[in-house]
Order: structure tokens, then C-alpha cells, then sequence
């Protein structure tokens, strides 16, 4: 038997990254998607450091992120989908 959650898009409000170093967190708008990118950025205003300990953040973390936000947000734009189902792993009872 699986375990089974169901997930409206409208009950997702943020996705957020947390620095590995010193765990500041940064929220990102599921709704939104992602800021708009200033000039001197290229693709989006996701940041390439911690803004607090100005370690550099995953390059394939943020990626992952940017596309997970983008996915999201034409959802919302396009008004296709109205649920997601993740089904969990079986997990044996101790």
C-alpha cells in the first residue's frame, strides 16, 4: 500500500533555499515565480550567493530551483492543472 498525499497548486506558497553553511533561508513566491532580473543579471533573480555569509550557492541547486518555479508558475498562468498527487515510498512499520 502506497501513501498518498494530495496537493492543490493553490495550497503552495513558497519554495525556499537555505544556504548549506549557515542555513539563512530565501524564499521565492510559488505564485510570482521568479523576480524580475535586473540588468546586470542573466537569466533570473535567483541569487548565485548567500546574501547573509556570501557563500556561493549550488549552481545545479539553483537551477533545479528556477525550473521547479517556472514549471509552477505557467501552471498557475495557464490554469491547467489544478492538483498535483505525490505518492511516498511504502515505508515498513517498526
Amino acid at each position: 500500500m502506497r501513501k498518498q498525499i494530495l496537493l492543490s497548486l493553490d495550497d503552495l506558497e513558497q519554495l525556499v533555499l537555505a544556504c548549506a553553511d549557515c542555513e539563512t533561508e530565501i524564499a521565492f513566491d510559488i505564485q510570482r515565480g521568479l523576480p524580475e532580473a535586473k540588468p546586470i543579471q542573466k537569466l533570473s533573480a535567483m541569487p548565485g550567493e548567500c546574501p547573509v555569509c556570501s557563500q556561493t550557492l549550488d549552481a545545479s541547486v539553483r537551477e533545479g530551483a528556477e525550473a521547479i518555479l517556472r514549471t509552477i508558475k505557467s501552471l498557475y498562468d495557464a490554469d491547467r492543472a489544478n492538483r498535483i498527487i505525490f505518492r511516498l515510498k511504502h515505508q515498513a512499520e517498526t
